[in-house]
């Protein structure tokens, strides 16, 4: 510690000091990346101590912090770009983050990741490893200077021509969000939504989805809430055309249904999962959902699992799977304790119980009725009943949010 430093280094004298540091500076630049982190670490403790027991001045650690800046606009191979990372994270951990600011730091490296040209490549790639080192050595505290341009300056990076960088903004993300703040989930999820988006290139896709099951590995009782949002980008990766955009998709699903903590809910994860991922599973699923004994209300996580499974039953052309879909949304649609929860999927179920209103089958019909019933009770206090049928009759023609983003 930096304590444990300053102690010590006060009966070490100013010269052996500045050798220890000079050598360690040296490190930096070792061609084994261990060796490197190894380093980094001593610095910044060293720096921290020498800093705390007035044996070295702040601005000799600004000045290293400027070398790693310039080294890092410079960098012309991997190590180059390793070594200036690796200075500027010891030095900002050193001096902390609250000079971060003065000294232009951060605004320095969003710089260095805005150039475009061949030639900027392993200065993206040192701007992005600096990012990581601040991230791990300032923890939470370097959150405020990096959560507002996540998705501009990072995440960009993922569609990036150079593979170095992809993977420098990868372990940025990494590090980012298995030790992020709690409170602050709802911060990164938007930015990694957006990530998935259609429009998006497929290593973004790929590796937004792999950022948001180590999230909810980290973060469960925070993510859970925001997965409603979440399961329809999910599905719609499942039918992407890239195969690895695909895997990964099937890979999350199985991990972040961990993030459920309604105890019967909780029974069905492996069938909730192995349905979103595999549609001819659609029937057993809802066959196990009818089975199921509920005596705990129906919250806003499980929903998001469940929700995709019967809608994907209530287009079905089986008969069979129609009923079932129709009887299991009456089912669960009684057991919502909060309006806030069956929002986001209003569109799309109102839309399939009113073409359930008109099948063919009187059985369908009744339960779609049913069902729809127990969906305007559940959604009184939030939305008013007329509101409900005006939005059923608004879907059917057309004019409300498309529904199809639950499609598979």
């Amino acid at each position: 510690s930096s304590d444990v430093c300053s102690s010590d280094l006060r009966n070490l004298g100013s010269a052996p000091l500045e050798k220890l540091l000079s050598r360690l500076d040296g490190q930096l630049s070792s061609e084994s990346e261990s060796v490197g982190k190894g380093a980094a670490r001593g610095l910044a403790a060293a720096l921290g101590g020498a800093l705390d027991s007035g044996m070295v001045e702040l601005e000799d650690v600004q000045q290293r912090a400027q070398a790693g800046l310039d080294t890092a606009a410079a960098a012309n191979t991997a190590a180059e770009a390793r070594a200036a990372a690796f200075r500027i994270g010891a030095a900002c951990a050193a001096a902390g983050a609250e000079l971060l600011q003065e000294w232009g730091v951060v605004t320095k490296l969003f710089e260095l990741l805005a150039g475009e040209s061949a030639a900027t490549e392993n200065s993206r790639e040192a701007a992005l490893l600096a990012i990581d080192q601040l991230c791990l050595r300032l923890g939470k505290r370097f959150e405020p200077y990096l959560l507002p341009q996540l998705e501009a300056r990072v995440i960009a990076m993922y569609a990036d021509k150079d593979r170095k960088v992809v993977d420098a903004a990868a372990k940025v993300v990494k590090t980012l969000v298995t030790g992020l703040n709690p409170l602050a989930v709802k911060l990164v999820l938007p930015a990694l939504y957006r990530g998935m988006e259609a429009t998006c290139a497929w290593r973004t896709k790929e590796a937004c989805i792999q950022a948001l099951g180590l999230l909810a590995q980290h973060a469960k009782v925070e993510t859970g809430p925001c997965l409603q949002e979440a399961m329809p980008k999910l599905v719609e990766c499942l039918n992407d055309s890239n195969a690895k955009v695909q895997a990964a998709a099937a890979a999350v699903i199985p991990v972040i249904i961990t993030c459920v903590d309604n105890p019967e809910t909780q029974t069905l994860k492996k069938d909730l999962a192995g349905a979103i991922i595999d549609p001819q599973t659609t029937g057993f699923c809802l066959e196990q959902i009818l089975t199921t004994t509920f005596v705990n209300s129906m919250d806003g996580t499980s929903l998001a699992f469940i929700m995709p499974v019967i809608i994907r039953g209530l287009r079905d052309p089986t008969y069979d799977l129609v009923k079932k879909a129709v009887t299991c949304a009456g089912n669960i649609c009684a057991l919502i304790k909060s309006p806030s929860d069956i929002a986001p999927f209003l569109p799309a179920i109102m839309a399939e119980i009113a073409k359930c209103l008109e099948h063919s089958s009187p059985d369908v019909r009744e339960g779609a009725a049913s069902a729809k019933e127990k969906l305007e009770a559940a959604a009184r206090w939030g939305v008013p009943v007329l509101s409900l049928r005006w939005l059923a009759d608004s879907v059917a023609r057309g004019r409300c949010g498309d529904p199809e983003r639950y499609r598979r």
